[in-house]
């Protein structure tokens, strides 16, 4: 089961306004072939992300796949973001999503081969509570990520 830590950012637009809390939610999934078909499954082996402050300012939503190799000692490396959407916030999406591949540290293998992985990342906000911020996130893994 995918581990999913809820983030809810209050943000002052300055100190005499009510603070706006923003719902957000970040899954991440990894891609695997099952009877010839390749499905998104749930990642549970590692912490959840936290919502980029940049993206939840912004309001931004969206996907990133990512596709990289992790190294005998467990480092990523060659990492690539595939595909993100909205276009218009590539920028910021495969920025934040390459953030967090490369501070990933894994345990290292005994193989001397680089071990292929592909992960999706949705990143959704809005809802009035982490329950509707989580809901929407359930939706988006249906939607392709191009």
């Amino acid at each position: 089961m995918l581990k999913t830590i809820p983030l809810v950012l209050a943000l002052a637009a300055s100190a005499s306004e009510a603070k706006e809390v923003i719902h957000a939610d970040v899954k991440v999934h990894y891609l695997v072939s099952q009877d010839g078909e390749q499905l998104w499954q749930p990642l549970d082996t590692i912490n959840t992300p936290r919502y980029p402050i940049e993206l939840a300012r912004d309001g931004i939503a969206g996907c990133a796949v990512v596709g990289f190799d992790i190294s005998p000692e467990g480092k990523p490396k060659n990492i690539e973001v595939i595909a993100r959407q909205p276009q218009r916030h590539a920028r910021e999406l495969r920025k934040a999503t390459r953030e967090y591949i490369r501070n990933w540290q894994l345990p290292s293998r005994e193989s001397s081969e680089d071990l292929p992985m592909a992960l999706r990342f949705d990143y959704c906000i809005g809802g009035k509570n982490d329950e509707q911020a989580q809901a929407l996130c359930a939706k988006a893994i249906t939607k392709p990520c191009a």
